[in-house]
């Protein structure tokens, strides 16, 4: 899951308004701060390092000025604050060295100046961009404060999506990405991240979710679906999702941005 910080610190540094920062490793490799799962065995000087970052970046800027509509899963993990630069990273793994610094704080005023500052790259990359924001559940047997910062999220995150035109926040799409990452589930992370990226390029839920229309063996399934063709909503829907696929409309959601920085 993404906080909305570290995305926009992201995007920034996709403009080139943000220095990368590495960690030294005692084997003399760095390690880029922003990304410390994705290159854990490190680079072996500053200069591959910086390159191999730069160009990184470069695509991601790339895909994001192609993008029709961007779909960020957002979370409040645990990150680390440089109290010098002001930037924020993820915590490493156990097995990096990095510097003692301490966590990063998660107020609502901090979550509105990352929002903001979010936007604010998005914008300058793609006027035209749309931001569809889904906010994950905190993950099991999270701490009471955990499990405070993302009801302040999802507060927040709603405050966002009306005070701004092309940004949109679902609550009953949070719930239903939540009951099928809940413990016990079968989310499947490919099927959902395929269902999450459709919903919001305009399908219609009780088409996609299984089980909510007849078995198509049952007497009832060719009446059922003659009804649900003549609703004049979903007639409605349907042409705006023809004319959607006409313009060949693009969704990109929050992992392939992340794999995209990550090759």
């Amino acid at each position: 899951m993404g906080d909305v910080r570290l995305i926009a610190q992201l995007i920034a540094a996709a403009r080139g308004d943000a220095r990368p920062v590495f960690w030294p490793q005692p084997d003399g490799t760095l390690v880029d701060a922003a990304r410390p799962e994705v290159d854990p065995a490190g680079l072996p000087d500053l200069a591959t390092a910086t390159a191999y970052r730069q160009a990184h970046l470069t695509a991601l800027a790339r895909l994001l000025a192609e993008t029709e509509t961007l779909v960020l899963p957002l979370g409040t993990p645990a990150l680390l604050a440089d109290p010098d630069g002001g930037q924020v990273f993820p915590r490493p793994p156990a097995t990096l060295l990095a510097p003692d610094w301490p966590e990063a704080r998660t107020t609502a005023r901090d979550l509105d100046a990352g929002f903001a500052r979010l936007w604010a790259g998005l914008q300058a990359l793609n006027p035209a961009l749309r931001l569809c924001l889904i906010v994950l559940p905190a993950p099991p047997g999270a701490r009471a404060e955990t499990r405070a910062s993302h009801a302040l999220l999802a507060a927040r995150a709603a405050d966002w999506a009306r005070g701004t035109a092309q940004v949109r926040h679902d609550p009953v799409l949070d719930a239903l990405v939540g009951r099928l990452l809940a413990p016990g589930g079968e989310a499947d992370a490919d099927r959902l991240a395929s269902l999450v990226v459709r919903l919001c390029g305009g399908a219609d839920l009780l088409d996609l979710v299984a089980g909510a229309a007849p078995d198509a063996d049952t007497p009832d399934a060719a009446t059922d679906r003659k009804r649900r063709a003549k609703d004049p909503e979903r007639r409605a829907r349907r042409k705006a999702r023809a004319e959607a696929r006409g313009k060949t409309a693009k969704v990109m959601c929050e992992d392939e941005l992340l794999e995209a920085f990550s090759k």
